[in-house]
Parts: C-alpha cells; structure tokens; sequence
C-alpha cells in the first residue's frame, strides 16, 4: 500500500499507536512514513491501526443514523 494513503487513512496522533502495535519507536514510525526506512512490520501494525478506526467511524455513523 501507498505510505502516504495509508498515512491519510490514520487519524492524527495515531503515530504513538502505531508504533505501540509494531513494537518501535515513534521516530521510527515518523522515518518510515517520509520514506527513509522500509518496515513489513510498520506497515502491517499502521493498517491494522487504520482498519479499527475506520470500523470505529462506521460503527458510530450507524449509530448515528439509526431513529
């Protein structure tokens, strides 16, 4: 995937998150979003961070919508 799609797709301050899930540093996670490092497990920890939250907004926009 895209670094800079994924990066939009993840709420701000969710870097901490991130970071957490794939076991890093936070300034790792910065490096790897402007491209100057390469890491499966950052990648796989942001989507994995990415998916909850998008669950988390649909889940509250039904809830939402619902009479």
């Amino acid at each position: 995937m895209d670094r800079n799609k994924l990066r939009k797709m993840l709420p701000q301050g969710s870097l901490k998150e991130v970071a957490k899930e794939a076991n890093v540093s936070r300034s790792a996670v910065t490096s790897y979003f402007k491209g100057r490092n390469n890491s499966y497990k950052i990648e796989i920890a942001a989507m994995t961070i990415a998916k909850i939250y998008e669950i988390r907004r649909r889940t509250l926009s039904n809830e939402l919508l619902e009479p």
